[in-house]
């Protein structure tokens, strides 16, 4: 199973579809800080910092007022036209490099001569289904992970603090005391989070291989699965607890958690019928 996992980890992340995603990602987490106003934001601190009076606490030292998760994307919320760009096409980000792989395989035949390589025909489907996983999560956070950098070069590190109202996570978040007490940890589950659900997602593109040969079309369904969610839940349900709205954590709400983690584990159980091909083809 080594083997093939690293022949398909090299042909999931080392190939321009994910470096062009990857890249494309990283664009649009640094045009959320300058091509908004929150570049403004930045400079305006940044001079204040500089021209402190003797006797007035400085900015940078306080760490109180603005910390760097004030510039961190996911905090803009969809005010900024680059986050909600982000969070409307990232399902599809994440699957264009490695989501439509196994109907390729199927098309190509190559599927033939890597499960050849495996000492048994499970090792493959599984190996496949833990690469879309991993490869579409990576897709998903890097934009995060890379917005949290470019922050950190902005504005230092520190406690937020609640009653400046700066921040995104109200009382109602899930997390929401830790996100004022231990930033770190929250921002470590917000990453998390953002990766397990857009992996699941990508992982919906094996399954719906089994029937479905345009890799197009294949690419498209975590998308749609997303974009259902928010149509389900909006106007059928009159609820916010879509799979689109609380992509982002800071709006993952202790009164919804329960209807997002349920959409979750539905995504997850279509994804383990991937593996009903296996039963069909081994045993």
């Amino acid at each position: 199973m080594k083997e093939i996992f690293k022949i398909e980890c090299m042909r999931a992340f080392r190939n321009k579809k994910f470096l062009l995603m990857a890249l494309a990602g990283c664009l649009i987490a640094l045009l959320d800080l300058v091509g908004t106003s929150w570049l403004g934001g930045a400079i305006d601190l940044a001079q204040c910092a500089e021209k402190i009076e003797p006797g007035f606490t400085n900015v940078f030292e306080s760490n109180a007022v603005v910390t760097s998760l004030y510039f961190w994307m996911p905090n803009h919320g969809d005010v900024s036209k680059y986050y909600y760009v982000y969070k409307v096409l990232i399902p599809v980000m994440a699957a264009i490099p490695y989501g439509s792989s196994y109907v390729e395989d199927k098309r190509s035949g190559l599927i033939n001569q890597l499960i050849l390589r495996c000492k048994n025909k499970k090792d493959y489907y599984i190996t496949k289904f833990i690469v879309t996983f991993i490869n579409g999560g990576t897709i998903a956070a890097i934009p995060i992970v890379a917005s949290l950098i470019i922050s950190m070069c902005v504005a230092p590190w520190g406690i937020p603090v609640y009653s400046v109202s700066f921040y995104s996570v109200g009382k109602r978040a899930v997390f929401a005391e830790l996100f004022y007490k231990h930033p770190e940890l929250y921002v470590i589950i917000y990453i998390t989070y953002v990766f397990i659900l857009f992996g699941l997602l990508n992982c919906l593109c094996l399954t719906v291989g089994f029937f479905e040969e345009n890799k197009y079309a294949v690419i498209l369904v975590p998308f749609l699965v997303y974009y259902g969610s928010s149509f389900i839940m909006k106007y059928l349900f009159g609820s916010t607890a879509s799979l689109m709205t609380t992509s982002g954590m800071m709006l993952l709400y202790k009164d919804i958690a329960v209807y997002v983690a349920v959409q979750i584990f539905i995504v997850f159980v279509v994804d383990l019928l991937f593996f009903m091909k296996i039963k069909k083809d081994v045993i």
